[in-house]
């Protein structure tokens, strides 16, 4: 009974707090310990600052011209457009993300996770003349972790490689008005917009057991690709269709080396445990996560 009271009361803790990503996956200081042995995380994430660059902005569709006013006849002149504009504006990005990890040993000394959640987005740029807002989508992610070396004393070496994908529904907003309103007088506009993200990072830690308290200190390499894909029609106010456009504009990560530290907390020894993180330089995040070894 008092396990149950200690896991409700986490539980509790973890679903009102603010903090949240650098995303630690399982037990951060040690791996499960043999093959089969697996756990389950409730993780709760936030990246409060990533800095991107948008590098490219793709246009292709078709325009129409009309020789006669708009709306006279039943269509105008297509032509076809396509272009590709370089660009190198800065945005901050903001995310939150909440998983279910699950990690199993594949090797006393090496696990394999994945990641089931949901994650939000949000670019601003910091020209204040554009940002994209997404909903909460579907994400999902993998990676192995690995015990590189330990010593008698549990000084322990580790590795982590990772790999995290999601996808939502967004809002472009240019100049300060929802892109639908970003047209000319009597004109109007529709369109829908998703936001597709990809993020990789490997990372090497140290950390060292001190009774239930496992404090560790890593280096990582990371680096996300977002892309915002927008399809819109333009039309005149009688209806008539000015374009009917596809826009991507996409975004690398401008900083990719950092550093992270943390510690994980024994509740219960080899079975219940509460981990904590930070990330700075390359990202300024933090993360909560709850543990339970089976």
């Amino acid at each position: 009974m008092k396990k149950i009271f200690i896991i409700i009361a986490l539980i509790i803790m973890f679903a009102t707090s603010n903090m949240s990503i650098a995303g630690t996956v399982g037990n951060t200081a040690d791996t499960q310990g043999g093959f089969g042995k697996y756990s389950i995380q409730l993780e709760n994430d936030w990246i409060f600052k990533r800095e991107m660059i948008r590098k490219k902005v793709h246009h292709s569709g078709t325009q129409y011209s009309y020789v006669n006013p708009p709306g006279t006849y039943s269509g105008g002149t297509p032509s076809n457009v396509s272009t590709e504009t370089e660009s190198d504006e800065h945005f901050d990005m903001k995310s939150k993300r909440v998983f279910l990890n699950g990690t199993l040993g594949l090797h006393p000394n090496v696990d394999f996770f994945i990641k089931l959640g949901t994650a939000d987005a949000n670019m601003d740029s910091n020209l204040a003349s554009a940002e994209f807002d997404g909903d909460f989508g579907f994400a999902w992610g993998l990676g192995i972790k690995a015990k590189l070396f330990e010593t008698a004393g549990k000084f322990r070496l580790m590795g982590i490689a990772k790999y995290l994908s999601y996808e939502m529904n967004s809002r472009y907003i240019s100049e300060g008005k929802d892109f639908s309103q970003a047209v000319d007088p009597g004109d109007s506009r529709t369109y829908n917009s998703k936001i597709k993200a990809k993020e990789w990072e490997i990372g090497l830690y140290v950390n060292q057991s001190f009774k239930q308290f496992s404090p560790y200190f890593g280096v990582n390499y990371s680096d996300s690709e977002i892309k915002n894909e927008i399809n819109y029609n333009t039309y005149y106010s009688d209806g008539s269709l000015i374009e009917s456009i596809e826009r991507t504009d996409e975004f690398r990560q401008k900083d990719n080396i950092g550093i992270f530290l943390g510690t994980n907390i024994d509740v219960i020894s080899k079975v219940l445990s509460v981990n904590i993180e930070g990330r700075f330089i390359n990202e300024t995040a933090t993360t909560i996560g709850i543990n339970y070894q089976f």
